[in-house]
């Protein structure tokens, strides 16, 4: 089957960039043709063209609203669909979601939707929630498939009409396993190591966690952040001003993120919005206990006091109580983090996220033919 992979961007590896770079070489391998396309570029694009997977860069494509280039880009990628001519169309995130419906609906061209969060999702103005939710319903017209990544999502589009339940359908992201997998022995002495991998923009809270964790400096931890983006010198400054630099590592963008899991001892994910964050899988698949703001799909894959702690978005309160708990309890965090890695291998392993996805593609293509 002929497939194109449709998202926003590809210039960050951010959860969608590596979900369609997993899913589209997992789809290769099931043998179908798949084809990237999107705007931008970084190592995952090179890395697919080696691995004989095509990556189309759109010139045209950007992620804030330009009237006049949304419309080049919309005639530039309809043109390339054409050409392509593919069995169906699956577009990820939310102006690829926009432009990809509009371009594959002009050619009759089944098309799904994967919503990694929705658009009107998060700190938005209201007049801002209406235009995009009034965005997504019109689109929804238009679309064959919706997959949402979390029970959250698909709520969300229930409530806000967004399509109709028999429209959409709820898989859950999912990654490989690390068959080698590191039990790195911790030493009584040691500081407690804590770990999140973020980009440094909204809508992470890497202020809230360092302004958190600055109220409890006398503790013995060290903090390590993964990552890059436009707040990333806001954040070492505020360290700085914490006085609590000596006791951060700010390692820039590093794609070893298993490398600094072994290392880490607590993983943290501080946030306003998520949909279902693929970070907080790997730390579960590697047997971490995890702190994390309690929105959108994160409590589907963490248990309050049974894989971690959630805490309320915003709340300091919350969050110093929680890392309190966590850096002095070496028991609570052997404890919650043997049963995240339990509960990875139940339900968020990358095979079962493949067979669910592939199924519903083909359900979809299937459905089109019978109309």
């Amino acid at each position: 089957m002929k497939i194109i992979q449709f998202i926003t961007h590809m210039h960050e590896l951010g959860g969608a960039q590596m979900h369609v770079y997993a899913l589209s070489k997992a789809l290769k391998s099931s043998g179908h043709e798949v084809t990237v396309i999107g705007s931008g570029s970084c190592e995952l694009t090179e890395e697919l063209t080696a691995d004989g997977i095509p990556y189309i860069p759109l010139r045209w494509l950007t992620v804030p609203i330009k009237p006049t280039w949304d419309l080049r880009a919309f005639f530039e990628a309809r043109r390339i669909i054409k050409k392509i001519h593919p069995a169906i169309v699956c577009i990820h995130s939310s102006k690829a979601g926009i432009i990809g419906r509009l371009a594959a609906g002009s050619l009759s061209i089944p098309v799904i939707f994967t919503a990694h969060s929705w658009s009107f999702s998060g700190e938005l103005s209201p007049r801002k929630k209406a235009f995009f939710t009034y965005l997504e319903r019109q689109m929804g017209k238009t679309t064959d498939g919706i997959i949402t990544v979390s029970h959250h999502d698909f709520m969300q589009a229930i409530e806000k009409k967004i399509a109709p339940r028999r429209q959409m359908q709820l898989i859950h992201n999912g990654i490989p396993d690390n068959e080698r997998r590191i039990i790195r022995a911790k030493n009584s002495y040691d500081p407690v190591k804590l770990l999140m991998v973020a980009r440094f923009a909204e809508p992470k809270n890497h202020r809230l966690l360092l302004i958190s964790l600055s109220r409890i400096k006398q503790h013995p931890w060290h903090l390590t952040l993964v990552g890059d983006g436009p707040l990333l010198e806001a954040s070492k400054k505020l360290a700085e001003d914490l006085d609590i630099r000596d006791q951060v590592t700010f390692t820039g963008e590093d794609r070893n993120i298993v490398k600094h899991m072994n290392e880490a001892d607590i993983f943290l994910l501080i946030s306003q919005s998520e949909g279902l964050p693929l970070s907080i899988i790997e730390a579960m698949r590697e047997g971490l206990p995890v702190i994390a703001s309690d929105v959108g799909g994160v409590d589907e894959l963490i248990t309050h006091r049974r894989h971690g702690l959630l805490v309320a978005k915003g709340s300091e309160g919350d969050l110093t109580a929680a890392l309190h708990q966590l850096i002095t309890n070496n028991y609570l965090r052997d404890s919650f983090g043997n049963m995240a890695r339990q509960t990875y291998e139940k339900s968020f392993t990358f095979s079962r996220t493949f067979e669910q996805t592939e199924n519903y593609y083909k359900e979809i293509v299937n459905r089109r033919l019978l109309t």
